[in-house]
């Protein structure tokens, strides 16, 4: 498994990018620089529950 929290902003002003979501059932992180983006398995351990508006695994 890789650690894609590596990818993510670190205490960005814009908090969506400090944790991975989800956009259209895929799995994605980015500090405004890179973009990762990879198949969601659907045990969304990737995901920061802190971040989320709704329940992570319906984020779009």
């Amino acid at each position: 498994m890789i650690d894609i929290n590596q990818f993510c902003g670190k205490d960005d002003i814009r908090s969506h990018l400090n944790a991975p979501f989800i956009v259209d059932g895929r799995i994605v992180a980015t500090n405004g620089h890179v973009i990762i983006v990879m198949p969601n398995d659907g045990k969304n351990e990737y995901l920061d529950k802190r971040f989320c508006n709704q329940p992570c695994a319906n984020t779009r």
